[in-house]
């Protein structure tokens, strides 16, 4: 236990526990309060009849090896712990008269687009070749070893790619609408259609499964959130799950602790809020100023346990389905059901076939939506669970007849355990020039994805890194004033 915390974390999302993993390396001791039972925010499962459910995630990049979270579980003893799965191929995506499969090698996936398109090929091998740039140079400002200053022409694509969205981009290297819409599949797993999305986000998104693996974790993602707490509590911090935060102690301007919810003061030396900004400013006891960026979409998820036949299952754990090429209509969270919608299907005992009994399969539906797309979510979502389900028979067939488990999630479902505003599953939407979180106080610093550098698992394990930096530098500031 740490009953004399350096550091209090709130929140034990993968944004919180990679901050007090971080800390721990800089020699700080954390202390992570949850307000769940369980850690790990949305890389968490649930378990029903025998059927393991990852909650909220699909594919995790970061775990292959000398990937951030290889070596987070790494720093904390705990690698050996979690198994990690490589997928080979990543995703499969079916358009309405092609389908592209992705490997887990960029060389093989450019070479399979150039085929499938080879007027194109010298631009695809220009383009990929250039989102490999922005990628390195960016996560040049992460990397803990001796600062590598880019050249200025990579600082001016990193320019570029963060003031454009990746329709943009890609419009500089493509002309052929079909080939943009197979290069903008990942979009589904973002948030926005390409037309909004921040370009940086993307380049981010698809380099780094490629870079750093994209892979599961044997057992479901509730694994890797568990190794992360015992490491945590192994290197001399602490996890308190079941146990939140109502209000954010503050001493002459400057964060000085936390009241939980059981009524505990607990001083320390700075604060990390993993939390929304409307829930951090309560914290606080002041108003919420008016929201300048908008809330990332929420998902629509249907969790289905069934017997199903191992040799009419798609060859991917992960498949996109876009019944139509016009990406902005497949993509609209204000008409996430109609017939041209997009949605995933993710099948995780195609490669680890311990989260069903035997003879069965998990299979997850998903669909990213509009917090306000339905005034009466409970009302509706059995009757859109079965049109997700119908439309999903395509891709596996018996699915309907199979199924013996079925539990859906709403933007509701989202919010209530996770308490992210509205349900956001990437935190602000990622648009360009997304801003990350200011703090009003002075020791109160920021993780997660409402913060930089965005949504998804790995970019949340970056804003811990990032905050564990923050923390450290006011310290000094601060012992310096002392």
């Amino acid at each position: 236990m740490t009953s004399h915390p350096d550091v209090i974390v709130i929140g034990a999302g993968m944004g919180g526990l990679s901050t007090a993993a971080f800390l721990l390396k800089r020699g700080l001791r954390p202390l992570v309060l949850e307000h769940h039972y369980q850690a790990g925010g949305y890389v968490s499962a649930f378990k029903r009849r025998g059927y393991v459910f990852d909650c909220a995630v699909d594919a995790i990049a970061g775990l292959g090896p000398g990937g951030l979270l290889d070596r987070l579980l790494a720093d904390l003893g705990v690698r050996p712990e979690v198994e990690v799965l490589p997928l080979d191929p990543v995703r499969e995506t079916h358009f309405p008269d092609f389908s592209a499969v992705v490997a887990p090698a960029m060389e093989d996936y450019r070479e399979f687009l150039a085929s499938c398109w080879p007027a194109d090929e010298t631009a695809i091998a220009a383009f990929f070749e250039d989102i490999e740039r922005i990628y390195t140079c960016i996560l040049k400002r992460f990397d803990d070893g001796p600062h590598v200053q880019a050249s200025e022409a990579d600082l001016a694509l990193v320019r570029k790619a963060g003031s454009a969205t990746w329709g943009e981009l890609l419009g500089e290297y493509f002309e052929c609408p079909n080939l943009k819409v197979v290069l903008s599949d990942r979009c589904q797993y973002l948030g926005l259609p390409p037309s909004r999305l921040s370009a940086m986000q993307a380049a981010m998104a698809m380099v780094s499964y490629f870079r750093q693996g994209a892979s599961r974790v044997k057992g479901g993602s509730q694994v890797l959130a568990d190794a992360l707490v015992r490491g945590v509590r192994r290197r001399g911090g602490d996890v308190r799950l079941a146990c939140g935060v109502r209000e954010i102690l503050v001493r002459d301007g400057t964060a000085a602790g936390v009241v939980t919810d059981q009524g505990e003061e607990i001083r320390a030396r700075a604060v990390v809020s993993t939390a929304d900004p409307v829930q951090t400013a309560r914290l606080l006891g002041v108003k919420a100023a008016a929201l300048d960026q908008r809330p990332a979409v929420s998902f629509f998820l249907v969790y289905l346990g069934a017997a199903l036949e191992e040799n009419t299952l798609p060859a991917s754990s992960s498949i996109g389905v876009f019944p139509t090429w016009n990406v902005d209509r497949a993509l609209d969270p204000e008409d996430p059901f109609g017939p041209e919608a997009a949605f995933g299907i993710t099948i995780p005992t195609r490669v680890d076939p311990g989260l069903a009994p035997s003879g069965r399969q998990v299979v997850i539906l998903h669909k990213e939506v509009a917090y306000g797309f339905a005034d009466d979510w409970g009302g509706r979502k059995e009757a859109l669970a079965r049109e997700m389900i119908a439309k999903a028979e395509r891709f596996v067939p018996g699915l309907e007849r199979g199924i013996e488990v079925m539990e859906i999630a709403t933007p509701l479902t989202l919010e209530r355990y996770t308490r992210n505003l509205r349900g956001s599953a990437y935190g602000w939407e990622q648009v360009p020039h997304r801003r990350p979180a200011m703090s009003p106080v002075d020791g109160l610093h920021f993780a997660g994805h409402w913060t930089s550098p965005g949504g998804g698992v790995l970019a949340a394990a970056y804003s811990g890194l990032l905050a564990a930096r923050s923390v450290e530098a006011s310290l000094g500031r601060l012992a310096k004033r002392v």
